[in-house]
């Protein structure tokens, strides 16, 4: 245990051993109005050298192993084994404390130079911007100026125009990456879409960027198919595929996209899709407007180009209707906005938003597979070559062909069906009837272009009975909607 005694009071010893004088009252003791002091980085390198100074001061023993001096500053010297060695600890932290100051001070210092260049780029972009969209009063226009104002331009006819962001959205198996791919590859190419034998509207291909961050592995053998159907090698031609997740909330990347753009003059932008580019964050409406906030900027860039659009392929809600799934703002944000809605044998591609004018008419799409080796998406079109809209469809001409058709429509379009097939398939659901008058049916569907007979005995469901079912199925199912809310009122 250390020896505790009184320290000497000779006047050398009160010279170099005395404590750090302490504030006191008139009464002798130490002074505390209650407040506690501020330690900054400079007090505690000042306290730490005051006390290794006092230890200095105070040292007496010539050897290693023991040291003393007056640890509280209460008067008592003690006498410590190893005091060398607390010694040495005392001089490390002095030094610590030293070094954590320099630091502080040269983070400060880094942190008030990294503010003023921050001020002075904001201020220098601000003053560039305004320099160049001019000052308020010369962008201010009469009416009769309206007239001379850009017109969007069609970059797809009826489906997309310049300076626009769209959005596509549909569920999972609808087939929006082969639509998306053959849209692509038709702009590329500067084909007319969906209907490749009209008219493309346009001059020319253009550039495409095709950022396919959900499912890049796969889109090679869609690519190849949509190649071989159409004879055409998507080498030879200007479109280029980001095989990656991207985040397209983070500047950083959007301005590389940008610089993309200015390199390869690209004019068609697609995201597939819209949940795998922000970065791991919410699908919401906070971040679906920083989404489509971040795209209008490569739209602006496709400017000097002659113009362009970024498509946002997305998913939709639990239910459909009301929208892209995450919020509203997808939709409320977008310049257009189609959907997609049926199967991938019957795509029905709705327009839901045309900013720039009245909606378009919907079209009818569907997955060729009539050659598995060259799957591609193409417009549905009748018997006689005439392409197919929604306005094309019957109503059904009765309950027994409407219960043939969608029974027949579950075989596919490679299978087929024959009449015993369906008389089965009908008494199943407790609907029994005899194969002539299936046979029957068969010939009211053929006649309306609804199906067709291959072979014989093998009849199949066209594109157009296709989208007739479709059509069908939601008919039946908004009259029971407003059945049941008409009940609910009377209720």
């Amino acid at each position: 245990m250390p020896h505790r005694f009184r320290k000497p009071r000779d006047n050398a010893m009160q010279d170099n051993t005395n404590p750090p004088s302490r504030a006191t009252d008139s009464g002798g003791r130490e002074e505390n109005n209650g407040s506690v002091p501020t330690v900054t980085p400079d007090d505690a390198v000042e306290a730490a050298r005051q006390k290794l100074d006092a230890v200095r001061a105070r040292w007496r023993a010539r050897h290693d192993d023991h040291a003393v001096w007056d640890m509280d500053g209460d008067g008592f010297w003690e006498v410590i084994p190893g005091g060398k060695d607390e010694l040495k600890t005392l001089e490390y932290q002095a030094a610590k404390e030293e070094r954590r100051r320099d630091r502080v001070r040269i983070d400060a210092e880094g942190h008030a130079d990294w503010l003023v260049s921050r001020d002075l780029g904001k201020r220098m972009y601000a003053e560039k911007q305004a320099a160049e969209r001019g000052s308020f009063s010369s962008r201010t226009l009469h009416r009769a100026g309206l007239s001379e104002l850009p017109k969007p331009k069609g970059l797809i006819p009826d489906v997309l125009y310049t300076g626009s962001v769209a959005v596509i959205y549909g569920p999972s198996t609808v087939g929006k990456t082969w639509v998306m791919l053959s849209l692509g590859g038709s702009a590329a190419t500067g084909r007319a879409w969906p209907d490749p034998n009209g008219p493309s509207g346009r001059v020319g291909p253009i550039p495409v960027l095709y950022i396919a961050a959900e499912d890049g592995g796969g889109v090679d053998d869609r690519v190849a198919g949509w190649e071989r159907a159409h004879g055409i090698q998507l080498a030879q031609y200007e479109i280029y595929f980001h095989p990656q997740p991207l985040n397209l909330l983070d500047d950083v990347q959007v301005d590389e996209i940008v610089k993309f753009i200015d390199e390869k003059k690209i004019r068609l932008v697609i995201v597939d899709t819209v949940a795998t580019v922000l970065g791991g964050e919410e699908e919401n409406n906070p971040n679906y407007s920083r989404l489509v906030a971040n795209m209008r900027r490569p739209v602006t860039a496709m400017q000097k180009f002659g113009g362009g659009s970024v498509v946002l392929v997305a998913h939709p809600g639990k239910d459909v209707t009301k929208g892209p799934r995450g919020g509203y703002s997808l939709f409320a944000d977008a310049d257009i906005v189609w959907q997609l809605s049926g199967s991938i044998d019957a795509i029905e591609m709705t327009c839901t938003k045309w900013k720039a004018g009245p909606f378009r008419d919907p079209w009818l799409l569907h997955l060729d597979r009539s050659n598995t080796d060259a799957p591609h998406i193409t417009s549905s079109r009748s018997s006689g070559g005439s392409t197919v809209t929604a306005r094309d469809i019957p109503n059904p001409p009765d309950q027994m062909a409407e219960a043939v058709l969608k029974k027949a429509a579950a075989y596919g379009p490679v299978v087929g069906c024959g009449q015993t097939d369906i008389v089965h398939a009908l008494a199943d659901d407790g609907i029994e009837t005899k194969a002539n008058r299936v046979n029957e049916k068969f010939a009211v569907l053929v006649g309306l272009k609804l199906m067709e007979q291959k072979s014989r005995g093998r009849y199949f469901v066209t594109s157009l009975g296709q989208h007739a079912v479709n059509a069908w199925i939601n008919a039946q199912q908004a009259r029971e909607h407003d059945q049941e809310g008409q009940q609910t009122m009377i209720e």
